[in-house]
């Protein structure tokens, strides 16, 4: 998806850098992976996105597994763990409300056939997300970026997260964030191998304003991507997402 005739944000000519977004956060996920890749983000400074369901109810992301830690306890160390983070500098997104796919409209931006919102009228929309921005609250979180499960959304999308106080959207394509229907989108990478090769050959240039975020889930990680990763936060630039 890219704006139609709608202004960019200023257009910088420094190297390209990277930033993270870890999708699928939620207290039934794989912790020992999470807390492995953030430990290895800590490691080299890097700041990420996280994408946390309010109100988690696909099965697909329960990786609890024989954890005998009782539901209540588990949501209750989640929601402080967030909180933690959130004050050491990551940056939190809603990502979606229940990521529960109810559509099969891939919306405005064409990778998936699946969706929680697109499709869906926008009186249901704003309920949802009125919803899940209240879960968050409840727990001590504030946000104003929106994560769209499966990268799905349509324009009802945007204006009823606009009417519920979101300002920016974690997709779309491009090294720039840009503007579209009030919303500013800053882009992911499309094909990680390609971004991470340019971000190394452009290392040690300038302007913060060229960037593109690479898309992570920790919960279906193994020791190979783990190694990747370590070699790519020791060669390129990174930037904590809140300098965007």
């Amino acid at each position: 998806m890219m704006p139609e005739k709608e202004n960019r944000t200023k257009q910088g000519h420094g190297g390209l850098k990277l930033t993270i977004r870890l999708d699928d956060i939620t207290p039934d996920m794989n912790m020992e992976k999470f807390r492995r890749f953030s430990g290895l983000m800590d490691a080299h400074g890097i700041k990420p996105l996280l994408g946390v369901v309010p109100d988690p109810k696909d099965p697909s992301l329960d990786y609890t597994g024989g954890d005998e830690m009782s539901k209540k306890a588990r949501r209750e160390r989640f929601w402080t763990m967030i909180r933690q983070l959130q004050m050491q500098g990551y940056q939190v997104a809603m990502h979606g409300l229940t990521h529960v796919y109810t559509t099969s409209v891939s919306g405005l931006f064409p990778l998936n056939r699946q969706s929680e919102f697109a499709g869906r009228p926008y009186e249901e929309q704003a309920e949802m997300i009125r919803k899940g921005k209240e879960i968050l609250s409840s727990h001590g979180i504030t946000t104003d970026i929106f994560m769209a499960p499966s990268h799905t959304f349509d324009k009802n999308t945007i204006r009823a997260l606009l009417e519920n106080g979101f300002t920016k959207m974690t997709d779309g394509f491009g090294t720039r964030a840009y503007r579209y229907l009030g919303m500013v989108f800053y882009p992911i990478s499309f094909l990680r191998r390609k971004s991470v090769e340019r971000a190394q050959r452009e290392r040690g240039e300038g302007s913060k304003e060229h960037s593109v975020t690479l898309v992570v889930h920790t919960n279906t990680m193994n020791d190979k991507d783990f190694a990747a990763y370590e070699q790519i936060f020791k060669t390129c630039a990174f930037l904590p997402y809140d300098a965007l």
